[in-house]
């Protein structure tokens, strides 16, 4: 009786269970209009975390690595019509069985946009998988502030 007992919480812990934090995470994503696929495991040139709105910023931010060696492919970065939209970049990680959820939300009274991952860890999993969000927004204008939360 003791082994099966014993089996079932280790069976539990592998396969994990709904956390609170599953429980809790927004159903949407809020603000967010869509979201840009740049690979992370390129030579590509990144921040953990970065508000831009104009082609200067999205070209100082995210670029090519020109100083490893065995860099040598293209990288174009995906189209953004700046006219419409800001990019937020914001950085997750979760254990291999986790899930991310990236949330944003406008408070126009105090001038201020807030990114959310919601990063929702199950299971004994002890490897970490990371995930660059690229996220297209509505223009955030230069005098807002914006606030980066990680929620777990």
């Amino acid at each position: 009786m003791k082994q099966l007992l014993l089996l079932t919480l280790i069976l539990a812990g592998l396969q994990g269970c709904k956390t609170d934090c599953e429980r809790h995470k927004p159903k949407d994503e809020g603000e967010i209009t869509g979201k840009l696929n740049i690979d992370i495991f390129t030579c590509i040139q990144y921040p953990n975390q970065c508000v831009i709105r104009n082609d200067s910023e999205y070209a100082a931010n995210i670029y090519m690595d020109s100083i490893r060696s065995d860099c040598k492919q293209a990288f174009v970065r995906p189209a953004v019509d700046f006219s419409q939209n800001s990019l937020l970049v914001f950085m997750g990680s979760v254990g291999c069985k986790g899930s991310m959820t990236p949330n944003v939300t406008r408070d126009n009274t105090n001038k201020k946009v807030t990114f959310e991952m919601w990063e929702c860890n199950k299971g004994l999993c002890k490897s970490e998988w990371r995930r660059l969000f690229v996220v297209t927004v509505p223009p955030i204008p230069a005098d807002y502030t914006v606030e980066f939360v990680k929620k777990k």
